[in-house]
């Protein structure tokens, strides 16, 4: 995987996990934890 670099932002985007997990066409918890790690 390569490493995320860090964007500032001033418009940060917000979607819930239903809305992420189909985005991402995956399951609600590998949704909840992308959605984690992308908070830090």
């Amino acid at each position: 995987m390569n490493k995320t670099k860090i964007r500032a932002t001033e418009q940060p985007i917000a979607v819930d996990i239903e809305r992420l997990s189909a985005m991402l066409s995956c399951g609600r918890a590998t949704a909840r934890k992308i959605g984690e790690q992308a908070e830090e």
